[in-house]
C-alpha cells in the first residue's frame, strides 16, 4: 500500500522574532527601570510568579512604554498577516509589566485568559536562566497511555523553549505554559503583555 504524509490537525501558530536592532538602544533602560522597580518593590504582585518580582502594570506615561508598544504594534502586525487574520485588523496592547527572576525563581503553569494573544520580550537571558515551556493543551494527548519513540510537534506533552536576548515570542493566550527555575546566578528580565485582536465585521454575523 501507499501511505501519503500525515496531516497535521489543529496547530498553535508561536510567532518568534530577532528584535536586536529595534530594542538595543533601549534594553539598557528597561534593565534600570526593572532593578529600580524591585529594589523599590513598587507595586510588586504575585500572580504565577514564585519568587522573583513582577511589576504592577507599566503606564503610558512612560516614554520607554510608549516607545515599547509602537515596535510591538508591527511585531503583531506581521505576525497576524502570516497567521492570515482578516484585514484590516486592530491591534489592542494591553499594558505591559516588567519580570525579573533571580536564582531559583520561577512561574507555575497558567493561561491569559479574556485575551487573544500574549507576549513576552526578553532582556536579559542569562544561561541556565530556566525555559519557557508550553503544554499541549488537547487533554487526551497529556493523558494518554501511548508511548512513543520520539516525541515532536504533535505528540508531545511539553514543548520548551529556550529563548535569547532579543527575542521576542508571541502565542496564543490559552496556551498553558510555565517558566522553569533559574539556576543562573544572574538575573533573567522580561517584558510582557497581552494584546486582542478585532475586525470591522463580527466573524459570528458575517464571515
Amino acid at each position: 500500500m501507499k501511505q501519503n504524509e500525515n496531516i497535521l490537525f489543529f496547530s498553535h501558530a508561536v510567532g518568534y522574532f530577532d528584535l536586536s536592532e529595534e530594542m538595543e538602544s533601549m534594553n539598557k533602560e528597561l534593565i534600570t527601570l526593572a532593578f529600580r522597580m524591585e529594589k523599590n518593590r513598587e507595586k510588586a504582585v504575585s500572580k504565577s510568579n514564585q519568587g522573583g518580582y513582577q511589576s504592577d502594570f507599566l503606564l503610558d506615561s512612560e516614554f520607554i512604554v510608549r516607545r515599547w508598544k509602537k515596535i510591538l504594534i508591527d511585531v503583531v502586525a506581521r505576525f497576524g498577516k502570516s497567521i492570515h487574520l482578516k484585514e484590516p485588523f486592530t491591534i489592542h496592547v494591553d499594558k505591559p509589566w516588567l519580570n525579573v527572576n533571580r536564582k531559583n525563581h520561577h512561574n507555575i503553569t497558567h493561561t491569559h485568559g479574556g485575551n487573544d494573544f500574549s507576549v513576552v520580550y526578553y532582556i536579559e537571558v542569562p544561561e541556565n536562566s530556566g525555559r519557557l515551556v508550553f503544554e499541549n493543551p488537547v487533554l487526551h494527548q497529556r493523558t494518554t497511555t501511548l508511548w512513543y519513540d520520539k516525541h515532536d510537534m504533535w505528540n508531545s506533552e511539553f514543548i520548551y523553549v529556550t529563548p535569547q536576548k532579543h527575542n521576542l515570542i508571541i502565542f496564543p493566550s490559552y496556551l498553558p505554559h510555565f517558566v522553569e527555575p533559574n539556576k543562573s546566578k544572574k538575573p533573567r528580565i522580561s517584558l510582557a503583555c497581552n494584546l486582542s485582536i478585532t475586525n470591522e465585521k463580527n466573524r459570528r454575523l458575517e464571515k
